[in-house]
């Protein structure tokens, strides 16, 4: 058998040879120190095992963290709501007190039996004084009951 090699490589050229010679070397030395190759670049299961450890660990913390975050945010979510409640019925609490205190104007206004008066000059051309003031009544109640029943009516749409 080795005769075959002989003839097989009488019929290399030397560059050839020396490729072959190179590769041959480069193949008994993976086989020869290639599963020790192997297993120093193979990382140590001992090590491995204690990433993994680390890694669930941090994972178990994160998870903490966002448990107690995700507790933290539905409290802040309910405060939140909590205040707009409140705050929605103050504003309701206060509309309901200004339309009671506008009908108890009007009501005032209704029953007044005094009405407002004012004071006109007018002057007299009969050859008496002309400084004599002559009252004339004028009643603006129900302008005025008007425009206060306007106002509750916008106070109440604007919910």
């Amino acid at each position: 058998m080795m005769q075959y090699f002989t003839e097989i490589l009488k019929t290399f050229s030397i560059a050839q040879r020396i490729w072959a010679l190179i590769i041959l070397c480069i193949s008994v030395f993976f086989i020869t120190f290639g599963s020790d190759i192997i297993d120093t670049l193979k990382p140590d299961p001992t090590q491995q095992n204690l990433v993994v450890q680390r890694q669930k660990k941090e994972i178990i913390s994160l998870n903490t963290q966002l448990d107690s975050l995700t507790l933290k945010v539905g409290y802040l979510t309910q405060e939140v709501i909590n205040g707009q409640s409140e705050c929605s019925n103050k504003r309701i609490q206060r509309e309901k007190e200004i339309i009671t205190q506008i009908d108890e104007l009007q009501n005032m206004l209704r029953s007044s039996s005094v009405r407002p008066k004012a004071m006109v000059k007018e002057p007299e051309d009969n050859g008496l004084a002309r400084d004599e003031v002559k009252v004339i009544q004028i009643d603006n109640t129900d302008i005025v009951i008007s425009a206060l029943g306007e106002l509750k009516n916008k106070i109440k749409n604007k919910k």
